[in-house]
């Protein structure tokens, strides 16, 4: 390293001319390290530092292209790439350098500063070869913005460029800097250029949520910048939606375009809808398509509309053919709500006005201040299709659901023809306020088909003092853990009322399992449970333990079954096939058996008269009497059967004989049976296949 030193030999260091050449001979040496250490750049360090020597040796700063730096210098590095990491810019791309602040920068090597326009928003915005490219050869201000080859772009590699509205996204050249870092308020994120046809996904999108087209091909079909969207998660603020709680339909837009969105590319990729933590003001938003999911346990939604407009479609309004139109039904989706408020003067919660199926919906809080609207209903399908607003396989999970005690409608109102809604599961624990009407309802005004299938449960209702659960037309339908919890005044509705609407189905089997009041009177004729028309219907572990005067349950002498009960009052129970289970004896007229033992009381129904030949059946056994108290009369046609039911009839006076024909009408026996004595007795069974009564047996006893 530098020049080599020779110094004079030393003959004797004891005398002054040995002592003057030592002397001489370290001057050389000191005089040859002053040219390294101290050096004006003419000399240059060649060969290889010793790492292992133990020479104390302070590197100089560095002056020229390879040399060693020394760590004091080296800082200079370190701030360069601080800065170029931690920054956020007040200026447009490619405006002139005005202030230190707008630009990071880098020493000169001659005392100064020089600036550079910072390039992105975020954090690492360089990569550290071309953070050290940018330092070590000082690039300057023309060469960054530049387009050439080389310069430009092609400095910072994969960089991300800030954007600050998507029009000045859409404006950039994503085949040279194919990241950009939307800064537009709510819409923040990182889009990514995607080459080649994006056209499907840019018509999806026109709120530009996700895609966003170049200004040069509105259509995408050349290339698109597309959002980063993790786990398909979508947010409505992306789309346009501003959750600020703001006026009416604020974020109607937003909303929509995000589901709109997710519908028509979840035949691709599984999207998402995630409202997060805001407060949103929505009206008249659709929900339809196969396979939606709707995540918005976390926010508070509010309908403001002083239109009477809904909060959600169930189904899209705007479709034709309301029982057939599969693409506006709304099926195998999954949507949670969080807090849900309609104000007074908005319409409906859920106005559902197309098939809903194979779905799951929950929510905490629901709240209907529209006392002549209802949280769910499908009364605004037309009458001509009211098959249109259908329920198939759905499971309902909600918490409190409250309306007003000033409520003229029905809180849940499902209305229409037929099998319109079965198999359904209604879990709504606190379901409050339910006004002058039922808070829930399933009616069904059809005379062809049931609607089946439907559990309701954990019915704990509060102050519903216009009654809980109406059904009408239901077959294999069940009320479990039901309570109706502190009434304020008298009950003016049945709270549980079964019986048919409108000359429509009577139901059958519905079972009734845990029903209770706490608190409360009944109005006149008002009872806790109210069979009506319906037929075979089991009630078990009825009543309330400490309510006075007690449960109240009229029968209505139909047929049905009847297990464990207390502080329960029966009416009703003087028709046939009442079956009281043991330990039952509050039922009457039966007889408590043992507890070891169950007896089928058939009692005596009505006296029929036959008219035309024809008498109708209301219970399981009956009398018969002659037309117009004739001396005989024909039976050819006994109506009211269903199927497996038994019958068994016998003559009303021995004076008047009754001739019950085989074959004439719907009767079916071995041979015409004569019925001259009262102890004379047909036993029959209904056969649903043949629509006819089948002997099972005769016993002609009388004398």
């Amino acid at each position: 390293m530098g020049t080599k030193v020779v110094v004079d030999e030393i003959d004797n260091l004891n005398n002054n001319s040995g002592l003057a050449t030592l002397n001489e001979n370290l001057q050389k040496l000191a005089d040859e390290f002053d040219k390294i250490l101290y050096r004006d750049g003419s000399l240059t360090v060649e060969g290889d530092v010793d790492a292992d020597s133990k020479r104390l040796l302070n590197l100089p700063d560095a002056v020229s292209g390879g040399e060693p730096v020394p760590l004091r210098q080296a800082g200079i590095y370190a701030d360069a790439v601080a800065a170029l990491q931690n920054w956020y810019p007040t200026k447009e791309e490619g405006e002139a350098a005005t202030v230190e602040g707008e630009f990071f920068s880098y020493p000169d090597g001659a005392g100064g500063l020089v600036y550079a326009e910072r390039l992105a928003v975020g954090s690492e915005i360089f990569s550290e070869a071309a953070t050290k490219a940018l330092v070590d050869s000082k690039v300057a201000t023309a060469d960054l913005t530049s387009t050439a080859s080389g310069k430009g772009v092609d400095l910072v590699g994969n960089s991300a460029r800030p954007a600050a509205t998507r029009t000045v996204m859409a404006a950039l050249d994503g085949t040279r800097l194919p990241v950009a870092l939307l800064g537009e308020s709510g819409r923040e994120g990182t889009f990514k250029w995607v080459s080649g046809d994006q056209s499907a996904g840019v018509a999806a999108d026109p709120e530009e949520g996700v895609y966003v087209p170049p200004a040069s091909d509105a259509t995408g079909a050349s290339g698109a910048w597309v959002r980063e969207v993790k786990n398909g998660v979508l947010d409505p603020r992306w789309f346009g939606a501003v959750a600020a709680d703001g006026p009416d339909g604020e974020d109607n837009t937003g909303v929509q375009a995000a589901l709109d969105f997710a519908r028509a590319l979840g035949s691709t990729k599984e999207y998402s809808v995630d409202f997060g933590h805001g407060r949103y003001s929505l009206s008249g938003v659709k929900l339809y398509g196969n396979r939606l999911k709707l995540v918005a346990n976390n926010a508070f939604i509010t309908n403001k509309s002083a239109t009477g407009v809904p909060m959600f479609y169930i189904g899209d309004p705007t479709g034709s053919s309301l029982s057939s139109n599969t693409a506006a039904w709304l099926n195998q989706s999954e949507i949670r709500f969080g807090r849900l408020l309609s104000l007074a003067g908005a319409g409906h919660v859920f106005d559902h006005v197309h098939s809903f199926a194979n779905s799951r919906m929950s929510w905490t809080y629901i709240k209907q201040e529209e006392p002549t609207k209802s949280i769910w209903s499908n009364r605004s399908v037309p009458a001509a299709a009211l098959s249109g607003g259908r329920m198939y396989f759905v499971k309902f999970d909600g918490i409190y659901t409250e309306g007003m005690a000033t409520h003229t409608v029905r809180l849940w109102d499902l209305y229409g023809t037929d099998n319109f809604c079965s198999e359904n599961t209604f879990r709504i624990l606190r379901p409050q306020q339910s006004g002058a009407e039922h808070w829930f309802g399933i009616e069904n005004v059809g005379t062809a088909s049931y609607c089946e299938g439907n559990n309701i449960k954990n019915f704990g209702g509060e102050v519903n003092n216009g009654g809980s659960i109406r059904l009408a037309g239901c077959l294999n339908c069940e009320i479990t853990g039901f309570t109706n919890y502190d009434m304020v005044s008298t009950l003016s509705n049945h709270d549980i009322d079964l019986s048919s609407s409108g000359g429509g189905l009577a139901s059958r089997r519905i079972y009734i399992n845990g029903a209770s009041r706490t608190s409360g009177t009944l109005g006149v004729g008002v009872y806790d449970i109210y069979l009506g028309d319906s037929t075979a219907c089991t009630l078990d572990n009825l009543g309330p333990a400490n309510v006075t005067p007690g449960y109240s349950v009229n029968l209505n002498s139909r047929p049905c079954r009847v297990g464990q009960s207390q502080n329960t009052t029966f009416t009703g129970t003087s028709l046939t096939n009442q079956v009281r289970f043991p330990n039952q004896a509050a039922l009457e007229p039966f007889v408590a058996p043992a507890v070891s033992s169950r007896k089928i009381v058939t009692p005596v129904g009505a006296t029929l008269t036959i008219a035309a030949g024809v008498v109708t059946a209301t219970g399981s056994y009956h009398r018969i009497d002659t037309e117009g108290g004739a001396a005989t009369d024909d039976l050819d046609t006994i109506n009211g059967g269903e199927s497996g039911m038994h019958l068994f009839i016998q003559a009303m006076n021995d004076a008047r004989t009754v001739v019950v024909k085989d074959g004439t009408g719907n009767i079916r026996l071995v041979t015409d049976r004569t019925l001259d004595n009262t102890s004379d007795t047909l036993h029959l069974l209904y056969n649903s296949a043949l629509s006819a009564w089948c002997e099972v047996g005769f016993a002609d006893t009388g004398a």
